[in-house]
């Protein structure tokens, strides 16, 4: 999960780099070792997935695509600092969404609505 904080260097790492570069070089940032994947993941994260590629559902056939990558989860790492009485504390993260194209939202102001009861 990237928080505001991390937004510029999640940024960074969205170029189209050869498979050559280092994304976490690019973007300034440290990583951490995964424990099932073999890739590293974001140090700074409070919440990070370890996943396996289940499918790619390609929406469009020209050469700038429109792909959805679904992953299943096979480790969570949390950060003990935004966990209250065992459970993640999300009034402690300032996370950040993808809207679509270049623009991002805060998750800073939430609200809650109690789901209807089936009749």
């Amino acid at each position: 999960m990237v928080t505001y904080d991390l937004a510029e260097a999640m940024n960074q790492t969205s170029g189209e780099y050869d498979a050559s570069v280092n994304e976490f070089e690019v973007a300034q940032i440290a990583s951490a070792p995964s424990q099932i994947v073999k890739v590293a993941r974001v140090a700074a994260s409070p919440v990070s997935f370890e996943c396996k590629l289940y499918q790619i559902l390609d929406f469009s056939p020209s050469p700038q695509s429109s792909s959805l990558v679904i992953g299943q989860i096979v480790s969570i790492h949390l950060n003990d600092v935004h966990m209250k009485e065992g459970k993640l504390d999300r009034n402690s993260l300032d996370l950040i969404g993808r809207m679509g194209g270049i623009q991002y939202t805060r998750t800073t102001q939430r609200f809650e609505m109690v789901r209807p009861k089936a009749g």
